[in-house]
């Protein structure tokens, strides 16, 4: 019956050892005592269960939680769609690894003479801190600016795409503002 589980095998987001940053633990069971019963006892609502489950840490050591922290867990952090969905806090750091483009290979020529950049992100690691919650952030515009304030925006990695991005951003912008404006109120 434990293979029907449906929270084990999950990834939940449960608190690090920290208690700052939130972590992805992975349930591998549930707990069985001295005797091999299972601990705590079964209830269709999560609420009312009480069964005790082992999480895997991220960093190996094992936690013991119940259904009732599991669920919560879940339900926390995806949207009313059951869409899991995370806030980039801030990118931290970035780096070029050997197998990256350099800017000189960052082009390839047709017959006509007409450059065209080279699309991929190979080599690149960009390092970043995330903070769970109810909305999404797209990645690629804050990627975008931080590609351009690090002065590494000239990159091949970041030069085919990243105009296109701030100007589809910028466009979304200016619409937002344009239908924000208020006119004289007649009342």
């Amino acid at each position: 019956m434990e293979a029907l589980d449906k929270y084990i095998r999950v990834k939940v987001l449960v608190p690090g050892e920290d208690g700052e940053y939130m972590v992805f633990a992975k349930v591998q069971g549930k707990k069985r005592d001295k005797e091999g019963n299972l601990v705590g006892s079964y209830n269709a609502n999560p609420m009312l269960n009480s069964h005790v489950y082992k999480l895997k840490m991220p960093d190996g050591h094992v936690a013991e939680y119940t259904t009732n922290q599991i669920a919560e867990s879940l339900y926390s952090q995806v949207d009313e769609d059951g869409y899991e969905t995370g806030i980039l806090d801030e990118i931290t750091d970035h780096r070029r690894g050997e197998e990256a483009v350099s800017c000189d290979d960052g082009f390839t020529k047709t017959i006509q003479g007409v450059q065209w950049p080279v699309i991929t992100t190979k080599g690149w690691d960009i390092q970043v801190r995330c903070h769970w919650s109810m909305r999404a952030t797209p990645l690629s515009i804050e990627c975008a600016e931080y590609a351009i304030s690090q002065g590494i925006g000239h990159e091949p990695a970041f030069n085919w795409w990243k105009h296109k991005v701030m100007k589809k951003h910028d466009h979304t912008i200016a619409k937002v503002v344009a239908r924000c404006r208020k006119k004289a109120m007649k009342f």
